[in-house]
Formats: C-alpha cells, sequence, structure tokens
C-alpha cells in the first residue's frame, strides 16, 4: 500500500511511504523518518527527473531529443518566437516552447539540468548563453561548433560582464560531446549525450576495460 498524507495545506513537511511485506519505505524533504511500526525502514532521496534543454530547432535536434528521450530524460526544445516549427516536428519531446532568452531567467533552473545551444545561429545563441550566465545552477551547458565559434561567444560574453563567475564558465562544454569519432546526426546525439551524463555522474570518461575494479560502485556482499 502507499500513502500520501500532508500534514496541513501549507505544511512542507510531508512525504510518501510504502509498504511491502516487511519493509516500508519512507521519506519526506526533511529526509526524517520515523520508526513507529515492526517495518524496516530506509532512506532514499529522490532527485527531479534529469531534464535537457534543447535551444534550436535545426534538422539535428529531433535526433538529440529522441537519444535524450531514450535515457529517460525529460526533454525540452525551445524555438524562436518566429519559428514556425511545432511539437509535431520533435515527436520526442516532452514539451515545445517559442520563446524568448529572457525565458531562461525566470526558470528555476536546478543541478539536474542540461541545456545544449544549438541553434546555428551565433546572435541567438549568444543571447541565450546571457540569460544563463545569471543562473548557474545548470549542471552542463554546451554549444554546437567550432572552437573558433565558442572562443568568440565566451569573448563576446566577457565583454557584457567582465566579472562572470568561473564557475559559469566551467561549465561550458564546447564543442559539445565526446571525441567518438561522430559523423551522423544519431551518432553526433550520442556523443552529446555521453558527455552530460558523465558529467552529471562526475565520471572521467574511460574503457571499461581499463577499470581494475568493479564498473559499478557496489558493495560485494
Amino acid at each position: 500500500k502507499s500513502r500520501f498524507k500532508p500534514e496541513f495545506s501549507e505544511d512542507k513537511n510531508y512525504g510518501t511511504e510504502i509498504v511491502i511485506d516487511d519493509f516500508s519505505y519512507s521519506i519526506n524533504n526533511k529526509n526524517n523518518t520515523t520508526y513507529k511500526s515492526k517495518y524496516q525502514y530506509f532512506n532514499q532521496i529522490l532527485e527531479p527527473v534529469f531534464k535537457l534543454i534543447i535551444v534550436g530547432g535545426e534538422q539535428d535536434v529531433p535526433y538529440l531529443a529522441k537519444t535524450a528521450s531514450n535515457l529517460g530524460w525529460e526533454v525540452e526544445v525551445i524555438l524562436s518566437l518566429s519559428d514556425k516549427r511545432t511539437a509535431l516536428d520533435y515527436p520526442d519531446a516532452d514539451s515545445v516552447l517559442h520563446v524568448s532568452a529572457s525565458y531562461m531567467m525566470k526558470q528555476d533552473l536546478h543541478k539536474n539540468t542540461a541545456v545544449i545551444l544549438m541553434s546555428h545561429n551565433y546572435a541567438g545563441d549568444l543571447k541565450f548563453l546571457k540569460a544563463l550566465s545569471e543562473k548557474n545552477d545548470v549542471e552542463y551547458l554546451g554549444i554546437l561548433g567550432s572552437v573558433k565559434r565558442r572562443e568568440a561567444l565566451i569573448n563576446e560574453l566577457i565583454g557584457f560582464n567582465p566579472e562572470i563567475r568561473d564557475d559559469f564558465l566551467s561549465k561550458i562544454h564546447a564543442p559539445a560531446g565526446l571525441d567518438l569519432g561522430a559523423e551522423t546526426p544519431e551518432e553526433i546525439a550520442l556523443s552529446i549525450c555521453a558527455e552530460i551524463l558523465s558529467v552529471s555522474r562526475k565520471r572521467k570518461p574511460e574503457s571499461l576495460r581499463q577499470k581494475p575494479a568493479s564498473v559499478h560502485n557496489f558493495k560485494e556482499t
């Protein structure tokens, strides 16, 4: 059985308890557990689902949206206000929005969020980069394009805001993706998602055959 009950209408200290056979699962936003029955209790923090925000709507976006969706990520595609494309063009996206760069400044971006700028429009990417520089909570910020394009964007960004924080600049990955020899849109999407995953899990990519220990961090019994 499962139970979900806030103590009061404005009380934030609520949670969910699931009881299965001889085990009881209990969690709330203060990570508290009450030992009040014969069941064994354990706590687990449930993070928000990982979200990928794709800024741009060109022909490579559907491939990235599909790969991210297959990983169980929430996918949001952001198009310009004048873009005629609709959600029908991105069947694997959870949402498709026509908004300006200021949209980013109003969002509660959290650490389980990755953003990639791939509009193929330099001025458009710069506007979103400036807006995102006001938000330092994203896990990953990727930019499609060459090293030369990246340097030009960052130099202009610093020109607008010389006091920009180093921790924001350190989150920029451009050109986006791991060096997997990717050439096709499907392969490029894979390389980008692989880099996002490695950053979010704080892992340096390497061949598993190089690992001397267990692949997973589980304790052996």
